[in-house]
């Protein structure tokens, strides 16, 4: 309030701001859980979080907002150096006790998240006792195609005859070879792959049609003596590069079939 001869002005003053340490300690709660692992209870943050867990805290106009839990790191042990991130030991990422943080790479950060859940969309949710035992039921001696899962295994079964085409048949090597290691397409050199004219999944669909076979290595060893699969001759592929290749693809779809 301030006089100025017979008038009296009123003015509102902003109020001091408290201290910094005040403001971080009254939202920490140490009276928290003992994790997995760890023999001293987690100081858990109780103020505003980021979407991951760790605390946020609002450090003052010069540093800014920061986590709470590398505030905290840098008032004990001082600045983080670059390149550092500070990790939970209790993988409790809203835990600000020292004793429970240490300075590791990104490599660290991003396991100690995964390992913790975080990563999992079901994370902290739980699951009816009707729905664990109808999964546990779905779910128990079912492999192969009893699977839940299982979508015929095209798929494996392609990839695991390409990759015996390329160590034991010596296919694609080939393919290079009679092709000079040129794109045929635009003559480029360089990321060459081998491709297949007529897809190979539609030959593998056309030949197991109407085939039994007593396990998934029989099928196998038959598909890959078979003359359209082995293709000696190299009727069935032709060398481009990764652009031409991709372009094919785009034409006529990955998984068109013949």
């Amino acid at each position: 309030m301030f006089s100025f001869g017979d008038r009296t002005i009123l003015v509102a003053m902003a109020p001091r701001s408290r201290p910094t340490d005040e403001r971080f300690w009254e939202k920490v709660d140490k009276n928290g859980t003992i994790c997995k692992g760890m023999t001293t209870a987690c100081w858990e943050w109780q103020g505003a979080t980021w979407s991951g867990g760790q605390g946020v805290f609002y450090a003052g106009s010069e540093k800014g907002v920061c986590g709470a839990h590398r505030f905290l790191w840098e008032q004990q042990f001082g600045a983080i150096p670059d390149g550092k991130f500070v990790c939970q030991r209790c993988d409790n990422p809203a835990c600000v006790r020292p004793e429970h943080l240490y300075l590791g790479d990104q490599k660290d950060a991003h396991r100690k998240t995964g390992r913790s859940g975080l990563r999992n969309s079901m994370f902290g949710k739980r699951h009816t006792p009707a729905t664990i035992r109808k999964m546990s039921l779905s779910r128990t001696g079912k492999l192969g195609h009893r699977a839940t899962a299982w979508k015929g295994g095209t798929s494996s079964l392609n990839r695991r005859l390409r990759k015996m085409l390329h160590e034991r048949v010596g296919w694609y090597r080939a393919v290079y070879a009679r092709d000079r290691w040129l794109c045929q397409a635009c003559g480029s050199k360089s990321k060459i792959d081998a491709h297949h004219v007529r897809p190979l999944s539609g030959i593998i669909r056309r030949l197991l049609s109407g085939t039994a076979f007593t396990s998934d290595e029989e099928r196998l060893e038959w598909l890959i003596k078979q003359p359209e699969i082995a293709d000696p001759n190299l009727i069935n592929g032709i060398t481009l590069c990764r652009k031409c290749h991709r372009d094919t693809h785009l034409r006529w779809g990955s998984h068109t079939r013949p």
